[in-house]
């Protein structure tokens, strides 16, 4: 896959993401009996950060997927002509026409955006029934799927509002005020916390490693081969 049309399918899987988190907080905030002062950590309102986080990138995701789609290449076409002179301009111009051929190919089918929306809900459906089964190798912690979506929902939207290298700490801090809502003890919370994100990394590390072992490449050829397959641009620095 050329490097461009596989940034439009990262940023169309990324904007899909927004979007089930935007849901997620939506049913958070009108169908979960919350604390009158907000989900707090330190002195951000998660609950209300996240909130606004994910309709904003939404907002301005979408616009920008509608100004690429109708004036793209009208737009691609000026900057070329007014910065001819720089070198670099040919190969911004070649990046940003792959990318808005991998957007018009992702969304020129609804039955397509249809079954990338299902897949999606899908998957976050798996990851919210996942935390509960792991809320349930815990006594005394809560068991429902509520339980499971809440403690989910803050802690991805933590991760998001103030994300952290690899997420320790951020994931940790936001997963256990979670789950301090329902009671839980603080040592208890942080443990559990501390246990989800072990499990969650180990198993994308072990998926992720098998499948490129399995598929005999490594990260550094992925990328210049995509490069190589049908972008004008030099690879980035790795």
């Amino acid at each position: 896959m050329p490097f461009g049309r596989s940034l439009a399918a990262i940023f169309v899987e990324r904007l899909m993401d927004v979007l089930m988190l935007f849901m997620l907080l939506l049913w958070l905030a009108f169908f979960v009996e919350l604390p009158p002062q907000g989900v707090l950590v330190g002195d951000v309102d998660v609950v209300l950060a996240g909130q606004r986080f994910a309709a904003t990138t939404l907002a301005v995701g979408g616009l920008g997927l509608v100004g690429l789609l109708t004036v793209g290449e009208p737009a691609i076409q000026l900057m070329e002509r007014v910065f001819a002179k720089l070198p670099i301009i040919p190969k911004i111009a070649a990046l940003l026409r792959s990318f808005r051929a991998g957007i018009t190919s992702l969304l020129g089918a609804p039955l397509r955006a249809l079954g990338v929306l299902s897949a999606s809900m899908a998957l976050w459906g798996g990851t919210i029934i996942a935390v509960g089964c792991v809320l349930l190798a815990f006594d005394g912690l809560p068991h429902s799927l509520v339980a499971a979506g809440t403690t989910w929902t803050l802690t991805i939207t933590g991760m998001t509002v103030a994300p952290t290298p690899g997420f320790f700490g951020s994931y940790e801090a936001f997963c256990k005020a979670s789950l301090l809502l329902w009671d839980v003890p603080a040592q208890r919370a942080a443990t559990f916390a501390v246990v989800l994100h072990l499990v969650q990394l180990g198993f994308t590390i072990v998926l992720g490693g098998s499948a490129l072992a399995l598929a005999g490449v490594n990260l550094r050829r992925v990328v210049l081969t995509s490069w190589e397959k049908g972008d004008k641009a030099p690879p980035p620095t790795l």
